[in-house]
């Protein structure tokens, strides 16, 4: 996937970094815009907890594996459950000083359903981030 963001890369980065920006952006499929997002962060790994008014929650972690202003790379597994798969993001960001171009791959998804869950989910999430950026 890829998506323009009207955006230098240093801000670009602390959006998909710091979890208070994290939030603002991250779309969950299913869930409203209103439902409730946590994100937790250290250098070395992230936590994603989302719930909805009906009690359904998603959990997704990982662990950083390339964490610079250009690159990206960190494994991500959602649900808690030992057999939920991990697959790996990676994201690079290009650009120069106005605009940024984010390049996302997600790959080792394990099955239609999931690759169709994380589909949505990263464009209603990447649409939301460019959204932020918007200039008025």
């Amino acid at each position: 996937m890829s998506v323009s963001v009207n955006a230098e890369r240093h801000r670009l980065f602390q959006a998909l970094t710091l979890p208070e920006y994290m939030e603002a952006w991250m779309r969950i499929p299913g869930f409203r815009d209103n439902e409730q997002i946590a994100v937790t962060c250290t250098s070395e790994s992230y936590r994603i907890l989302a719930s909805d008014s009906h009690g359904m929650q998603v959990s997704i972690a990982g662990v950083y594996r390339v964490s610079r202003r250009g690159k990206m790379i960190f494994t991500w597994k959602k649900g808690p459950a030992p057999n939920a798969g991990l697959s790996l993001v990676t994201i690079r960001l290009i650009g120069d000083f106005a605009r940024t171009t984010l390049l996302l791959s997600h790959g080792g998804l394990l099955s239609k359903t999931e690759y169709n869950w994380h589909r949505a989910f990263w464009e209603g999430s990447l649409g939301r981030l460019q959204s932020l950026f918007q200039s008025h």
